[in-house]
């Protein structure tokens, strides 16, 4: 760790010079400033009646933008300010700060439509020298949907793959069809939080959401929140930050578009989308299909045939009827989004055992015939409502926000892979969430209390301890017969039973976010929380930012936080129904407690004028101290136990609160602006995570203090450059780096992605590329076949399975914009 401490010393020294410099206070003496400037919405379109508000110690002024989105402010005196805007449908822009002078006296402020579903304001200031930087302690980055579906994306997971501290985990194995699960700054995604349009959609049996079922043709964003900084009002049971989906929300404008794409592996797919507001009515329409026949269609030498096969249908509609008027701010929303997915799971379950391994080899286990249907419906109400007629900047002083999802999400599954995983058992899962938010307005802040009532009923063939491959103990790979029989039981097993878990979840905050001067702005959050599965809980939470100027922010946030035990977990089966495995019978604990953790998290901002465009570069530093977290408890297994040979009971294996880690690490990128429409992204990160107790209890042999955590890329990378002009051609490639201890279980790999476009006359063609190094590209897991993996002095090494991608892809894409 000698080498990461090293790593950390520049960057403080660095936060460290740029806290030193002075804040720079309006300049009375200075020749006044003609400030202008526009307000569009993020699709470009032009905001007319915005109320803009700049102020500093005591100076304010305020002004409102004309029909085509400009404004004016006179007499400005040179210095730091903090803006606000707020325009009827659209969300206030606040927290940020803009330094004018006489070389930098234009503003371009950026506003998103206005929703309850948002965790983190998404919205843009500009002035002369570039993007300012932001006065949120929560580090945030927003992936835009509508851009990946417009480039033949198919899954959420896609977007998520290759961005800093986001890992992939692969419960089944990588490749086509891959079930993707993700952990923000750890390496466990039951601690990542999972919202759709703010509402938490984790599954109780699994902790957490399969990303690639989800389709981005219906959506707006994918906000990624780093930490647990109360800027943002994340639940409070995540530990390292979460992910939420924002679906396609109406503009104010009528927007609509037709597409169709086709390419490699049989891939086709069509959308049809529309959004707009006539008089008090948005609406927002999406239809979209595909199909593709996967990257493996093969085989075997036995003769069976193994697939990779998918398709895919999905239907969102949103009604707004606003309230008060053209230029009220308050609205009620219906909201409906159904998707079905109908997978062949046969080739991605499928292994290869090399010639040689466990002194045999070169077998086939093969899984033809399993295939998965799922289907996801969401139903939602929200509400936004001003309450009295006190105003602040032209908006509403207090602001009344409801809402409420209903989740259903079933699955089915058939064939020999059929409850050989804990995410390939028939369940039927129903979440309910609702929720309140009252905001006052006060000229330095805003007061926030918010409360949350969330109830799941899962009813699941899934239950820890019946028959699952997860079960087996982590250690030396077993031989290929015994890998079969755990994961596909010759003798004569229970009946897999099934039953109903529920759940209910209530969390209330009270958080204020403070901007009493240009310089320093802070959010303090207090969260009480009460988990049916383990009780109550008190988070408190802090964030501080200090923008001295516009381009320079320094930021700081601490909290507690938890994460709570899975309904699987808590399950202890009956006798009879436990099956071993391995010579162990793992069942649940209903005494298991939450997982504790206090988060850390130091960063900072800079815009850098480089040859005289700006050049955006962040940085931060996080550590989770992970207090009692779960874990199996070790025991010895007795081979062939519970038989009629050997009727000696099997040792009983659950889970348990045990043990102590670290997860620690460094996010830095940068984004340079070479013109218009020419940008170039870097970023680069240190994503460690080890334990640091190990209690007897727990340890098998295979834990080792300080140690990478298996799965979870000591570093990741990438480098994009991308030409994007509003017609003619547009070109762009994007370089990802994965580390060692990647989710592969490979050694280090690079993929490349590029595209080329062109647009004419509201008709964009884009041809697409993915994957383009080919890399690991094979068609099936390689049993142990990946990089071996450290256990205790005398303990045999691992062998961890070789998990594939899916190999170079390429699609040709229509899209016509009315």
């Amino acid at each position: 760790m000698g080498t990461f401490r090293a790593l950390t010393c520049a960057p403080f020294a660095f936060i460290i010079l740029l806290a030193a410099a002075p804040a720079v206070a309006p300049a009375q003496d200075a020749q006044p400033l003609k400030i202008s400037g526009t307000v569009s919405a993020t699709d470009g379109t032009p905001i007319a009646g915005a109320t803009i508000t700049i102020s500093s110690q005591g100076f304010v002024r305020s002004t409102r933008s004309d029909r085509h989105g400009h404004f004016h402010l006179k007499h400005v005196p040179a210095g730091t300010y903090s803006v606000r805007a707020s325009a009827a449908a659209y969300q206030t822009l606040w927290q940020r700060t803009v330094t004018l002078d006489a070389s930098n006296h234009t503003i371009a402020l950026v506003l998103a439509a206005v929703t309850t579903n948002s965790l983190t304001v998404i919205g843009q200031v500009r002035a002369s020298a570039g993007e300012t930087v932001s006065t949120s302690s929560a580090p945030t980055i927003s992936l835009s949907a509508t851009q990946a579906a417009a480039a033949a994306v198919t899954s959420v997971a896609s977007m998520l793959y290759d961005q800093p501290s986001t890992t992939p985990v692969l419960p089944m194995g990588g490749g086509s069809n891959a079930a993707t699960v993700f952990a923000v700054r750890g390496p466990d995604p039951t601690e990542t939080l999972v919202d759709i349009d703010g509402h938490q959609v984790n599954n109780g049996g699994t902790g957490t959401v399969d990303l690639s079922l989800i389709d981005p043709a219906a959506l707006e964003d994918v906000q990624v929140i780093y930490g647990i900084s109360p800027s943002s009002l994340i639940g409070p049971n995540t530990i390292g930050g979460g992910v939420n989906i924002v679906t396609l929300v109406p503009t104010a404008t009528p927007q609509s578009l037709m597409r169709i794409f086709g390419g490699s592996y049989g891939t086709f797919g069509t959308t049809l989308q529309t959004t707009g507001t006539d008089s008090r009515i948005g609406y927002a329409f999406s239809l979209h299909a595909t199909t593709s026949d996967g990257s493996v269609n093969q085989t075997l030498p036995d003769g069976e045939r193994v697939g990779s096969g998918s398709d895919g249908e999905s239907l969102l509609t949103k009604l707004r009827y606003q309230l008060g008027g053209p230029n009220g701010y308050g609205y009620v929303q219906l909201n409906f989004r159904n998707q079905t997915v109908t997978r062949d799971d046969s080739a991605l379950l499928t292994t290869f055992t090399p010639p040689g391994f466990s002194g045999q080899g070169g077998t086939y286990q093969s899984f033809a015939g399993t295939v998965l249907g799922v289907h996801q419906a969401n139903y939602g109400v929200d509400a936004q409502l001003p309450l009295g007629g006190a105003e602040l900047d032209g908006a509403p002083a207090n602001v009344l926000q409801l809402s409420h999802l209903t989740t259903l999400a079933a699955q089915s599954v058939s064939g020999p892979g059929a409850d050989s995983l804990s995410y390939l058992y028939n369940q039927r899962d129903l979440l309910s969430d609702d929720w309140l938010e009252l905001d006052h307005r006060m000229h330095s802040g805003v007061l926030s209390f918010k409360y949350d009532v969330g109830t799941e009923s899962l009813r699941t063939d899934y239950v820890q301890g019946q028959v699952t491959a997860e079960a087996i103990p982590i250690g030396p790979i077993p031989a290929p017969n015994l890998l079969t029989n755990a994961i596909r039981p010759m003798d004569a097993m229970p009946a897999v039973n099934s039953l109903t878990l529920s759940q209910t979840q209530r969390f209330a905050v009270l958080r204020y976010a403070g901007d009493p001067s240009t310089a320093l702005h802070y959010s303090l959050a207090l969260y009480q929380s009460d988990y049916s599965t383990f009780g109550s809980s008190f988070d408190p939470r802090a964030g501080f930012t200090w923008t001295p100027t516009g381009s320079t922010a320094v930021r700081a946030s601490v909290g507690t936080t938890f994460q709570s035990p899975q309904l699987s977990e808590l399950v202890v089966p009956p006798p009879n129904d436990r099956v071993p495995v391995g010579g162990i019978v793992f069942i649940g604990n209903p005494n298991l407690k939450a997982d504790r953790a206090t988060d850390y998290d130091l960063g900072m901002e800079q815009i850098l004028a480089v040859a005289r465009r700006p050049v955006h570069v962040g940085m931060d530093l996080y550590q989770t101290n992970l207090r009692s977290p779960s874990a199996l408890l070790n025991v010895t297994p007795i081979p062939n136990c519970q038989t009629k040979k050997n009727p000696t009971p099997c040792p009983l294996s659950y889970p348990v609160n045990a043990g102590n880690g670290i997860y620690r690490g460094v996010e830095v990128h940068a984004d340079a602006d070479l013109g218009p429409a020419t940008h170039v992204r870097a970023g680069w990160d240190v994503n460690s995570s080890f334990l640091t107790v190990i209690p007897p209890s727990i340890q098998d042999g295979t834990l080792v203090p300080g140690q990478q955590i298996l799965g979870e890329p000591l570093h990741k990378a990438y480098l994009s450059f991308e030409h994007s002009p509003p017609s003619g051609f547009g070109f762009g490639a994007r370089l990802s780096y994965d580390g060692a201890y990647n989710e592969l279980n490979r050694p280090p790999y690079a993929t490349l992605d590029a595209h080329v476009t062109y647009r004419r006359a509201g008709y964009e063609y884009g041809l697409y590329g993915t994957n383009l190094t080919n890399v690991y590209s094979g068609p099936f897991t390689i049993v142990g076949g990946g990089v071996p993996y450290g256990t205790l002095p005398g303990q045999p090494m691992i062998l961890p399975n070789a998990y594939v991608l899916q190999g170079a892809a390429v699609n040709f894409v229509v899209t016509r914009k009315i």
